[in-house]
């Protein structure tokens, strides 16, 4: 999708390290230009604790859209949940803080779309921290509904993402489900191999589940909270974030 670089202020004003996003996507033309521009306007408005805060968004004269946001030192959430050895009960609370990010988001008409580990963050401090609102698009309020050509991750990608069908605020939910999984169990309920499995997979109405071992190592509770995120129809997942908060904070 592009590069992410390290940057340091050079004018003297005041000291800040940030996060560059050089997007692949060039030569913009005027309206792309105004779109993006329009879209990060959106996204420069969401703060929150527990992600990334944008600072600036724009084009360059060549075309290229970035996107400036700060700088989170940490590590993935899996890997720094394996790294402490923490608890059931100190990854839940992580997937709580997360959630409660996404739903800040989704309350402003914001769908984040690429929830992954290397998205989530775990910052000195041992927050939760979810980045990468670049590929994020506004619900368009006439079909609560969002533009189908975006980019996904196959793995973590929710069924109408993957057939290129209008995605909500539900798909979101589904791939809380996913990293959900792969944080308390070590890996993921359905490791596919490729987009074109993926794709498959959705087309065929195949459901994800935890397996039997994975079901094993957890309290039933937890199981079934991830069983309803990962339902093949939206709209039996849970109603929205807050009510997946609450099941999570209630365990």
């Amino acid at each position: 999708m592009g590069g992410v670089y390290r940057a340091i202020r050079t004018d003297g004003s005041f000291d800040r390290e940030v996060a560059i996003k050089l997007s692949a996507a060039s030569g913009f033309d005027e309206r792309a230009r105004s779109l993006f521009l329009q879209e990060q306007q959106v996204l420069d408005g969401l703060k929150h604790p527990h992600r990334s805060q944008l600072y600036e968004a724009s084009v360059t004269d060549e075309g290229w859209p970035y996107i400036v946001m700060g700088l989170v030192e940490g590590e993935p959430i899996d890997e720094f949940c394996q790294q402490q050895s923490l608890s059931v009960e100190d990854r839940v609370r992580l997937l709580i803080e997360l959630t409660d990010a996404v739903a800040y988001a989704h309350a402003r008409l914001v769908v984040h779309r690429d929830i992954k580990p290397s998205n989530v963050l775990i910052d000195a401090s041992g927050r939760s921290r979810l980045l990468d609102f670049g590929i994020a698009k506004l619900i368009d309020e006439s079909q609560v509904a969002l533009t189908r050509d975006r980019p996904l991750t196959p793995r973590y990608a929710s069924p109408k993402q993957l057939l290129s069908q209008p995605v909500t605020t539900a798909s979101d939910l589904y791939q809380i489900g996913i990293l959900a999984a792969e944080v308390l169990t070590g890996r993921p309920p359905d490791d596919v191999a490729t987009l074109t499995d993926a794709i498959q997979r959705a087309a065929d109405a195949r459901p994800v589940s935890l397996d039997a071992d994975q079901q094993r190592g957890l309290p039933v509770e937890l199981v079934q909270i991830i069983n309803q995120c990962l339902r093949l129809a939206p709209d039996e997942r849970y109603a929205d974030a807050n009510a997946l908060k609450r099941d999570l904070k209630a365990w």
